[in-house]
Order: C-alpha cells, then sequence, then structure tokens
C-alpha cells in the first residue's frame, strides 16, 4: 500500500488528531497538538480518566497562556480543538494522526497498534510515543508498517521543545517527513533519527554524559557534588526550569 499523502498546505485546522493514553504524557501531547491548531482527540478505555485527561489538558494550555506563551486567541482556539472519547476506532477512522501513549510494555503496544492499523485508513499515521522500545518490533504483524513511526515528546510535554520522530525499518520516508512537518506547524523542535537504534538520540547523548561524569569522579578531577553543580548551574539550568512545569503522572488508556 502506498501511504496517501497529507497535502504539505493543507490547514492545520482541517487536521485531526487522535491522542491514546491520559496518563504522564497523553494530556501534554493532546494540548500541544490543539494549541498547533490541530482538532484533538484525547481517548481513554474509562470515562473518568477521559475526563480527567481532557481537564489536564485544558490546564497546562491554561498555563501556558497564564505564562504569555499563548495568546488568549491562541488559547481559546486551542480549548475549541480539544475533546475526548472513550471510542478508540469511531476516532481513529477519521484521524490524520493517531499518537499512542500507553505503558511501556512490547506487547501491549503490539496490540494496539495491530487493532490501529487494521481501523485507520490508508492516509493515517499512526505514531508512537515510546521513550525506548524498538518501533519495528512495535509495528511488526501490523499491515503496512511503512505509516508505523516513533514520535518521542520529551517530558513535560507541553513545554520541552524536543520532538524524537525515529524510523523503523519499514517506515516510509514521506511518513517521516509529513510528521516533522506538523510537529514544527506545532511549534516543536523535531529531530529525524533515521535508524531504529536503542537510546534513540537524546537518551543516548545524556548518558554519554553521565558515563562522563563517572569517569571525571573515579579520575579525581572533581568531586561527585562539583560535578552535580556544574550540571545543574550549566547546561543543565534551562531543561531544569522547564521540568519544573511538570504536572502530570502515571500513563493509562
Amino acid at each position: 500500500m502506498r501511504t496517501k499523502s497529507i497535502h504539505p498546505e493543507k490547514s492545520m485546522t482541517d487536521l485531526r488528531a487522535v491522542v491514546a493514553g491520559t496518563g504522564m504524557m497523553g494530556p501534554g501531547i493532546a494540548s500541544t497538538l490543539a494549541a498547533g491548531g490541530i482538532a484533538t482527540c484525547l481517548v481513554s478505555r474509562k470515562s473518568e480518566s477521559a475526563d480527567d485527561g481532557l481537564l489536564q489538558a485544558k490546564v497546562l494550555l491554561s498555563t501556558l497562556e497564564k505564562e504569555g506563551l499563548l495568546s488568549s486567541a491562541q488559547f481559546a482556539t486551542a480549548l475549541q480543538c480539544l475533546s475526548r472519547s472513550t471510542d478508540l476506532d469511531v476516532q481513529v477512522v477519521n484521524a490524520d494522526l493517531v499518537v499512542e501513549s500507553i505503558p511501556e510494555d512490547l506487547a501491549l503496544k503490539q496490540r494496539f497498534f495491530q487493532r490501529l492499523a487494521s481501523v485507520a485508513p490508508g492516509k493515517t499515521i499512526l505514531a508512537s510515543n515510546t521513550s525506548g522500545i524498538s518501533i519495528t518490533a512495535i509495528a511488526a504483524g501490523c499491515e503496512h508498517p511503512e505509516r508505523i513511526i516513533t514520535t518521542h515528546f520529551w517530558n513535560p510535554p507541553h513545554l520541552m521543545p524536543l520532538v524524537e520522530v525515529v524510523m523503523g525499518q519499514r517506515t516510509a520516508e514521506q511518513v517521516a517527513q509529513q510528521t516533522m512537518d506538523i510537529l514544527k506547524r506545532c511549534g516543536k523542535t523535531p529531530v529525524l533519527v533515521r535508524k531504529d537504534t536503542p537510546g534513540q538520540l537524546g537518551n543516548r547523548l545524556q548518558h554519554a554524559l553521565v558515563r562522563e561524569a563517572i569517569h571525571i569522579i573515579h579520575e579525581g578531577l572533581a568531586t561527585t557534588e562539583d560535578v552535580d553543580l556544574a550540571v545543574k548551574n550549566g547546561f543543565g539550568l534551562r531543561g531544569e526550569r522547564a521540568l519544573s512545569g511538570s504536572m502530570l503522572s502515571g500513563d493509562t488508556i
């Protein structure tokens, strides 16, 4: 199957997205897409979780507006773009993009994507927010894995600019570029990771820093406390400030 194209000139208000999962990441991802003008439905199995997720997404948008990161008009539009549902199949049928944000369990994600692939129309991009599971493995057993991709939003997703877009072994280049375009139009800074490898990109850089910090301490170059101070008061300062806005915990779907 050739994956149908989302036209690059298509208005953001004409796009429809589904975010599956109302825990730590889902509401933040939904608020990000809604702030970009995309009609976004937050889906959970339970009505109470769907209600809570929608409320959390609205609170995050309100925080952005209060901090001057969204104008009053953008805030109002984003609120109009948000909805919630417990009926995944009905919502996916009309979606251009589905972002999965359920617990980090390979078998669970495989079953979930098999369900998505059987319901979603050919134009729909199917994305996982996984931070470490192979998207190639997640897509195994799915029809048309060329439209399955990772969109790893960094926590908290409504504040952190970075999104890692990871291609699986059979992900189509066209799908990767469409996904990058959508994220850019939502104000994110996506990076394309062309090989599905453990650690993706950001975590590999982060763990390299951790290894070097341990090496510095073992060399006697500096104490643990001074290494910690260097990170907190240098290049880690901006990330620490961004993370202070995190308000969510626990993924559910």
